[in-house]
Parts: structure tokens; C-alpha cells; sequence
């Protein structure tokens, strides 16, 4: 995000960025680090854009970090981004004692007050919690509420069995979530669509492919053993599968995929009593 917004680019695929003024500040990175990773997303004969300034150490927010970054924005000729990367290196030590919701709550609430003041983009990244809700992913957010309570907006970075989303709420926003996927080749992260609709065609796919290569008619449970899917959500799908001509219901609970007609024990049946039939008539 950084590099596009300074070179005027898109990120995430095709999101296009107005060209600024960014500052990044890596306090988990060291300068070589740094650099092999830029490099990998430009490329290494590619130059870095002028208007892209980073540090990989910075004073915390109340050792005088607040006031460098007031600074940096007041010194560059259009500021337009600012990321703090991570948010536990730039924050206060937090004493034995703090109240943990208001430890949270200011250590955004002065980068927001920059952000407002200035109208700039202040991006903090933050870790999720392993294991958290799997209802609402916004819950994984590491912390108490103060930290998502004093930002305007919290987007989450989140991968599980059917792949990453992005999900985004905010006060002057939609809620986003967006399917995603990460090309290790020039480490960059691309949008492939909405989440529902992706992952409605991933879990399709994985259906007709179950069904393909069954030895026998299956029914909605034996669908969810084969593909790990969740039962209930098997059986929405092949309602609206059977209806569209995607799969076949043969008989009550059992489905086959539509080429193979071997599987149709009604077929055989129909075929048999035919021929029977016929056969009778015959003598």
C-alpha cells in the first residue's frame, strides 16, 4: 500500500491509489530485510519512488513518536500515508497497574487525532489472537475493544480452510469483505472478489468434484465427510445446485453429479422393467 500510494499505483490488485507523500515505519524490520522485500515487490533494478520514506526505529508515542510524526507531515510537501508497523513497538509500555481497555484506547486514539487533524491515513497494524470468535472475525483482534473503539476503521487480514478474507467496518464505510489471495512471487496480495461469491464457487466446485469421483450415489453427509464442508451448508448448496442443473437428485437424500448416470440405480430400473416388459410382449 505504501509503494502504490507513492508511486500513483494500484494495490490489491486494482485498487487505485492518489499519489503522495508515505511514511513507514517498519519497527519490526531491520534495513536489509527491509530492502529484500521492497525489492521483491518492485523488483531489484526497479528504483524506489522518491516520495517513500521509511524507518526501521522510532520513539514510542509518549518518548516524542506523536510528535516526529506531527513533524514529518508538516515537512512533506503532500503527506498521504503513514503506517505504523506494529503498533506494540510504537504504543507505551503499559505498567502492572494500567487499566488494559484505556491502554488501548490511547494508544490509538493520538495517531486518529493526527489523522483527523491532518487528513491523512494512519495505518497501525496489529496482530489477531490465535483462536478466536468464529462468528465474527473482527473479535480476533488482539486486546480489548479500546483499540477498534478509537480507530475509525479496523480491517482484518484473516485465512482459515477456504482461504484469506479481508474484512473491513468502520464509521464511513460499507463493511467489506473480500476474498484474497497472497502471489509469493512479488509478495503482493490481490482481491479476487467478493467473499460470499468466491467462496460459494470454491465450495461448488468442491462438490461437483466429490460427486465425480464417487463409487456410489451420496447424501449430504457423506458430501461433508468428503469435503470437510459443514453439513447444513452441503445441503444449501445442492438445493440450489439441483435447481440449476448442477447436480442430480436420484432419489430422496441422494445426489450424483450430472455425468455420471452410471450411478443412476432409477435408470437401471426403468431400463429393466422395459426390457421385461417388452420381452413379454414378444411371447
Amino acid at each position: 500500500m505504501g509503494l502504490a500510494v507513492a508511486m500513483g499505483e494500484a494495490c490489491l490488485g486494482g485498487i487505485e491509489c492518489e499519489q503522495g507523500d508515505v511514511l513507514y515505519l517498519a519497527l519490526e524490520d531491520n534495513e536489509r530485510r527491509l530492502q529484500k522485500r521492497i525489492d521483491k515487490v518492485l523488483g531489484p533494478l526497479n528504483d524506489w519512488p522518491p516520495d517513500f520514506e521509511y524507518a526501521t526505529e522510532w520513539p514510542r508515542a509518549n518518548e516524542g513518536g506523536l510528535d516526529e510524526i506531527r513533524a514529518w507531515i508538516t515537512n512533506a510537501k503532500n503527506p498521504r500515508l503513514i503506517i505504523v508497523d506494529v503498533l506494540m513497538m510504537f504504543r507505551p509500555r503499559s505498567g502492572a497497574h494500567d487499566n488494559q481497555y484505556e491502554a488501548d484506547y490511547h494508544a490509538i486514539k493520538g495517531l486518529q487525532a493526527l489523522a483527523s487533524e491532518f487528513q491523512v491515513a494512519i495505518v497501525v497494524v496489529h496482530h489477531t489472537r490465535k483462536g478466536g470468535s468464529n462468528v465474527d472475525p473482527f473479535e480476533k483482534v488482539s486486546g480489548t475493544l479500546g483499540l477498534s473503539g478509537a480507530a475509525d476503521t479496523t480491517i482484518v487480514l484473516d485465512r482459515n480452510s477456504s482461504g484469506a478474507t479481508i474484512y473491513g467496518r468502520g464509521r464511513d464505510i460499507e463493511e467489506i469483505e473480500s476474498a484474497v489471495e497472497f502471489n509469493k512471487g512479488d509478495c503482493r496480495w490481490f482481491v479476487i472478489g467478493q467473499a460470499q461469491e468466491v467462496r460459494r464457487t470454491d465450495e461448488r466446485s468442491l462438490i461437483l468434484s466429490a460427486l465425480m469421483e464417487a463409487d456410489d450415489t451420496m447424501t449430504p453427509a457423506d458430501i461433508s465427510d468428503a469435503t470437510g464442508m459443514s453439513n447444513q451448508n452441503v445441503r444449501q448448496l445442492l438445493v440450489s445446485m439441483t435447481k440449476a442443473g448442477e447436480v442430480r437428485k436420484v432419489s430422496r437424500g441422494r445426489y450424483i453429479h450430472p455425468e455420471r448416470c452410471d450411478l443412476d440405480h432409477n435408470d437401471h430400473k426403468i431400463t429393466k422393467s422395459y426390457s421385461e416388459a417388452r420381452n413379454g410382449s414378444n411371447e
